[in-house]
């Protein structure tokens, strides 16, 4: 749906009817800056994945030493 800038040029957007009859327009950006948001929201979504793999994984080896400590299967020098 077009929407007009200040400008009075016309640009690709979206339009939304709030409650109350407020019409909110929401202009897109061009398609290379949407595609370049795209690969930098990718990019964090793949960083994110990896932090919470090594997150469960210290989780793990947490609850494994943790066990450990409490059977008494490992002893620590108290000083």
């Amino acid at each position: 749906m077009p929407i007009f800038t200040e400008n009075n040029r016309v640009e690709k957007g979206l339009s939304f009817m709030l409650f109350g009859g407020y019409k909110l327009n929401i202009p897109l950006p061009p398609l290379p800056e949407q595609r370049r948001i795209a690969e930098i929201l990718s990019a964090v979504d793949r960083k994110l994945e990896l932090e919470r793999r090594r997150k469960e994984k210290l989780e793990r080896v947490k609850k494994g030493l943790m066990n450990e400590l409490l059977t008494g299967r490992k002893r620590i020098q108290a000083e």
